[in-house]
């Protein structure tokens, strides 16, 4: 960790691109329709780029949201879709009803957010809001976006660590949110790929039988997958 904090800004980004570079080579990536992300912050690499660059190629982006002890990924149009959200990280903007009289009978007599005349969400109490499914706003205290929970099913996920290891084994920030989602969706079928820069890895990792590896890891010299 401190020698992944040591690194100055040039080197972030340099290295980020190197690893981006690769993770868009893979099979895996080009495949996938959906690609589920973190949302990088301090000394980690850097995913800005390839969050821009899958919304350009028509791939359904999703990042991660922390509700209670638990992440939920939630798509996004753009960057501007994000916010600060726990511990400072950019989370999705979420749009919550502020009453049950905010919502209406909709698709197969679901509830769902009113959309007025105009095409915006309707908010009884502040009027209308913007809707972010088609287009990303500058947003105000006022308005605030809806985002759609992506299933994984199908999906390639980054998934971020402290430390790895070449039998794709990682450690996390010590919260869990990683292994609780896994847990929550092991009928589902997606790749999980590691992402770290050359000085995040060591020799091995003691594991749990509960703990799940990694199906790909990509630092800027090497790509390793089962």
């Amino acid at each position: 960790m401190q020698e992944r904090d040591g690194l100055s800004e040039e080197q972030l980004q340099k290295l980020s691109s190197v690893i981006t570079d690769k993770i868009i080579g893979l099979d895996e990536y080009k495949n996938a329709e959906t690609i589920l992300t973190f949302v990088s912050c301090r000394s980690e690499v850097r995913t800005d780029n390839l969050i821009e660059y899958s919304l350009k190629c028509g791939k359904r982006v999703g990042v991660p949201k922390v509700e209670g002890d638990v992440i939920r990924f939630y798509e996004i149009q753009s960057l501007e879709d994000l916010e600060p959200g726990y511990f400072g990280v950019r989370e999705p903007k979420i749009y919550k009803p502020q009453s049950l009289e905010n919502l209406e009978t909709g698709y197969f007599g679901v509830r769902e957010p009113k959309i007025g005349s105009n095409g915006k969400l309707k908010n009884t109490d502040q009027g209308y809001i913007n809707k972010s499914y088609e287009s990303s706003k500058s947003m105000t205290n006022q308005d605030v976006s809806i985002s759609i929970e992506i299933d994984p099913d199908g999906s390639f996920m980054i998934v971020p660590g402290l430390v790895f290891d070449k039998d794709l084994n990682r450690i996390g920030y010590g919260k869990g949110f990683y292994d609780r989602y896994f847990d929550t969706n092991q009928t589902k079928s997606f790749t999980k790929c590691g992402i770290a820069f050359d000085q995040q890895m060591c020799e091995g990792i003691d594991t749990d039988p509960r703990d799940v590896p990694l199906d790909i890891l990509v630092t800027e010299s090497e790509v390793i997958s089962r």
